[in-house]
């Protein structure tokens, strides 16, 4: 809350995005390592609405969510053939959308955002990749907003959109479809519109570490990335009464540091280099360790509750749909590689809800479009074992 409080009133002194002012009117970089675009959206929100910080927040998260519904639902009714189906799966999705929006998926905050960026793109791509013939010009556009909003989120959440991009690619890759001219076409195109985001928010940087520089005494650039190594070592305080003392808990990290290096910088290159190389040499020195805490979080992860019911559910009906009536294979793979980044967080990390939250995400997509595909194709059902 206290640096968009400070981009705020950065932006109603008429400072530059991402350059913010305390309360005693001193300039100050307002974000701090990742998320920042939730520093340019929110306070830029609030500016232009005269809205407090806590009003704009909400009216952030309420559009993106909703508003991923739209693309989210025609992508819906193109893919399925009966129309009932496609209102099933629409009321379905409009449904989950307003319960992750009501913190009833037990997730708030910058969380939230891993959830729209799936839901808006994921089905609206499965039926471009089905009728890219028909659709060039219609594709390219929607893969280049696609890039732009691929972009956009990994400023959002660090990591929150690369599911999404991993899925998009090993189907543009491997799907039989399209010539590999329009493979390569289609996949500059996404790049593109990546790129643009990227250098946009570069620009922006830049140019508030060029004003603070001129405007600030000994300003030093702050750091403006996801500190990796930081939370995967804290990862191996899950379990409790470990042989490295370890908990989840920043100062367990920091305290790690500043026992090897004093003069290490807080979150900088010598703070992740040196916990870098402590998960390596706990990895090195006690494998069992290791391979027992990622095996308690995987069956956490698979354990816990996501959208409406437990991720296990969701996992028996996907299986279920792939032995009756499976999508074609590279689409099923694309999921499970989804599936298999989205968890990584809570595997190397911790399993809590909000780490797994686009896992939680894919795995109700992914098992909600196969249903529709087993009910919508239920005449070529094959059932195991059956006489041919």
């Amino acid at each position: 809350m206290t640096f968009l409080a400070q981009a705020l009133k950065g932006l109603q002194h008429g400072l530059p995005f991402f350059v913010g002012m305390t309360k005693t009117s001193a300039l100050t970089p307002a974000a701090f390592t990742d998320d920042l675009g939730i520093y340019l959206v929110i306070p830029y929100l609030a500016h232009i609405f005269g809205l407090k910080i806590t009003s704009a927040i909400n009216l952030f998260f309420s559009l993106i969510i909703y508003l991923s519904l739209i693309p989210a639902i025609i992508g819906t009714f193109y893919l399925f053939k009966h129309i009932w189906i496609k209102v099933l799966i629409s009321v379905i999705l409009i449904f989950a959308s307003h319960y992750v929006l009501h913190g009833h998926a037990g997730v708030s905050g910058v969380y939230l955002v891993n959830y729209p960026i799936i839901i808006a793109i994921v089905p609206l791509f499965l039926y471009f990749i089905n009728n890219h013939k028909n659709k060039f010009i219609s594709m390219t556009l929607f893969l280049l907003l696609s890039g732009v909003m691929i972009g956009f989120w990994q400023y959002l959440r660090s990591f929150s959109s690369i599911p999404v991009l991993i899925f998009m690619c090993f189907i543009l890759i491997f799907a039989h479809k399209p010539k590999w001219i329009m493979k390569i076409i289609f996949l500059i195109t996404l790049f593109i519109g990546i790129s643009m985001t990227i250098l946009a928010f570069h620009s922006m940087i830049n140019h508030r570490d060029s004003y603070l520089k001129q405007h600030v005494p000994n300003y030093k650039p702050v750091i403006t990335g996801h500190p990796l190594w930081h939370p995967v070592y804290l990862g191996f305080g899950f379990i409790k009464n470990n042989p490295y003392h370890i908990t989840f808990s920043d100062t367990c990290a920091a305290n790690k540091v500043y026992s090897i290096d004093k003069n290490a910088s807080n979150l900088g290159k010598e703070y992740n280099d040196i916990l870098k190389k402590e998960v390596f040499k706990i990895i090195r020195k006690n494998p069992y360790f290791f391979v027992k805490t990622i095996y308690q979080k995987t069956l956490s992860v698979l354990g816990s509750k996501g959208i409406f019911h437990h991720q296990a559910i969701y996992l028996l009906a996907i299986l279920l749909c792939m032995i009756l009536c499976p999508m074609r294979w590279y689409i099923e793979v694309a999921f499970w590689l989804a599936l298999l980044f989205s968890a990584l967080p809570g595997i190397a990390v911790i399993p809590t809800v909000a780490y797994i939250f686009s896992f939680s995400t894919f795995i109700f997509l992914y098992a909600l479009l196969s249903l529709g595909f087993l009910i919508d194709n239920y005449d070529k059902i094959q059932l195991p074992f059956a006489k041919k």
